[in-house]
């Protein structure tokens, strides 16, 4: 079989690791979907921007469930880790011979504690990897590839890094995501919240104070989805443009309803908000923070070059357009 036929069947066989596990663990399922609701609630599923791909976070669930098979599960080793009530669990979980009696809710707060703290970038791998020498280009490790922030493994061949397009600054969105689950679930057991705040929805608006709104105008809905959609795979290139800006210390990107007003005009565009931390300027004698220029030009004829040599037949400079504001407070 050749390489190409080797790859598209992995997320087949990562299917049949996931079904072996359900049966053996009754409530990956469960952890899983809670999962995924958090990572959407959190804005925090989107790899094409940086962040860990689906098939990370359900290698993630199943490394937790793995470890809980045995007694004491890695993340709960710790004294006051384990936070079981067994009040999550109904009587067929109890029941089932491989069951280690955690409850769910103990399951959830290991996942964030285990991996909040997690010595990245150590990689997270749930078994060990089986191939011949032959067989070893295709394959993950890390002397060949040393710049992986935040290495998952996928449990089966070829093992591939799930999250191979984390950089710096979404693996630091993640894991102060993961340390606030972590205080959340803590408390919740404890009676002090509810689940409700563990999946407040992220509003990227509160968290930052400068924006870029980019805007792409079609001429059809067909540009729309082909051109807008090149441009979506390729934002985190303008991301990291910012990110390599001194002053600029974080980014994150959102997609932005759009609603069509009466002319239809809203109907072919797509528009994206950027947020961006910008350090302070020097503090001032009256207690005040002198202003600070970022020019961010460079950056933006940087990302319009990249998307006209991979669309040369757009004209990204006229389509593609961006204003800066200023969130006031």
């Amino acid at each position: 079989m050749d390489e190409v036929s080797i790859r598209s069947l992995s997320g087949l066989h990562m299917a049949y690791e996931v079904k072996n596990l359900l049966s053996a663990s009754p409530l990956f399922l469960a952890l899983l979907r809670t999962v995924r609701v958090w990572v959407s609630a959190r804005s925090l599923g989107s790899y094409v921007q940086g962040f860990p791909s689906s098939a990370a976070w359900t290698v993630l669930a199943l490394y937790v469930c793995k470890q809980a098979m045995g007694d004491p599960l890695e993340g709960m080793k710790a004294p006051g880790n384990c936070i079981c009530k067994y009040d999550d669990r109904g009587p067929e979980d109890s029941q089932t011979e491989n069951h280690c009696n955690h409850s769910l809710t103990c399951l959830v707060h290991s996942f964030f504690g285990l991996f909040a703290s997690w010595p990245w970038p150590k990689p997270v791998i749930i078994d060990p990897q089986r191939y011949s020498s032959e067989m070893s280009e295709m394959c993950w490790d890390s002397e060949s590839n040393p710049h992986d922030l935040m290495p998952i493994i996928t449990p089966v061949f070829p093992y591939i890094n799930a999250a191979y397009t984390v950089r710096r600054v979404t693996r630091q969105i993640v894991l102060d995501e993961l340390k606030r689950g972590r205080d959340i679930v803590r408390s919740v057991a404890s009676g002090e919240k509810n689940w409700n705040e563990l999946f407040q929805q992220y509003d990227l608006r509160y968290e930052y104070r400068h924006y870029i709104f980019i805007t792409f105008k079609a001429v059809s809905q067909n540009e729309l989805n082909v051109v807008g959609g090149l441009i979506d795979a390729n934002i985190r290139v303008f991301l990291q443009e910012l990110e390599n800006v001194e002053s600029i210390t974080s980014t994150r990107a959102a997609l932005v309803p759009v609603i069509a007003n009466e002319n239809d005009a809203a109907d072919y565009q797509r528009v994206w908000v950027v947020g961006m931390a910008i350090e302070p300027g020097p503090r001032l004698p009256d207690g005040t923070r002198a202003r600070k220029r970022v020019d961010v030009t460079a950056c933006w004829d940087s990302f319009i070059h990249t998307l006209s040599q991979k669309d040369p037949s757009t004209n990204f400079k006229a389509k593609l357009t961006h204003e800066y504001r200023k969130r006031r407070g």
